[in-house]
């Protein structure tokens, strides 16, 4: 059974329709969930996978762990922090998922999918909104706090961020070049069980080790045990928005 991350980009996958035998990108690939999932369904198992990303340990990552994909030619990693670096390759399928934030000029960045994109060529672009997510806590302003705080710090592997990119992605692509040819949809994960696996879980995690810093340590464990406990006696709720937009070449 599918941990409920690996379900939610699942389903992002579906939104590209059929990707058989095609070419695809996986721009900002990370620790490779999308290639995972790419490679394990041999029936609608890409041609060519084109997994980038500007970290050079995340493409360390993918190298040692597909050595095999890569050999055969099925999978080619690449550290690129920009889409211009890909020409002249052409992909029929794209997926970019939480990058557009780490963006400096994103219009420019979304308008440069139309030189990528073959003929009738999809890309899901996608982002959370980080500052939409709620948790059911006893500590309700220290909830908002802190994931106000997540939302808007900007990590030391981040050139740019922006903890509303979610909500803002509607607007970019209508002053695009796929204004007329793209699709928005804000999906509202919900969660009730606080565990490892779940967006919810990962988030706590992920605003603890940032809120260490300037934030009581003892109140922030208090406020990780409370959504354990929550969770535990049924009465746990998680909930974020992902914004997802469906462009067409």
């Amino acid at each position: 059974m599918l941990d409920r991350i690996t379900f939610y980009k699942q389903n992002l996958i579906k939104k590209l329709g059929s990707t058989k035998n095609t070419a695809f990108l996986d721009y900002g690939c990370g620790k490779g969930d999308f290639i995972k999932l790419l490679l394990a369904a041999e029936d609608t198992r890409p041609k060519t996978i084109f997994a980038i990303d500007s970290s050079k340990t995340m493409i360390q990552g993918i190298k040692k762990n597909y050595a095999k994909e890569i050999e055969l030619g099925l999978l080619v990693p690449k550290q690129y922090s920009n889409l211009a670096s890909l020409k002249p390759n052409k992909f029929d399928k794209i997926v970019c998922n939480n990058v557009l934030e780490c963006i400096d000029n994103k219009l420019d960045f979304i308008n440069e999918f139309k030189n990528l994109l073959n003929k009738n060529g999809v890309c899901i672009l996608s982002h959370y909104d980080f500052d939409s997510a709620i948790y059911n806590s006893q500590y309700k302003e220290l909830t908002r706090n802190l994931i106000h705080t997540f939302a808007d710090i900007k990590q030391s592997w981040q050139a740019h961020c922006d903890g509303q990119m979610g909500r803002k992605l509607p607007g970019l692509i209508a002053s695009s070049f796929f204004s007329k040819t793209s699709k928005c949809e804000t999906w509202r994960i919900v969660e009730y069980d606080f565990q490892p696996g779940n967006y919810g879980f990962l988030m706590a995690q992920l605003i603890f080790d940032i809120a260490e810093s300037s934030f009581n340590k003892e109140l922030l464990q208090n406020w990780l045990n409370d959504l354990e406990l929550k969770s535990k006696n049924r009465h746990y709720y998680f909930a974020i928005d992902l914004n997802v937009t469906v462009l067409i070449l």
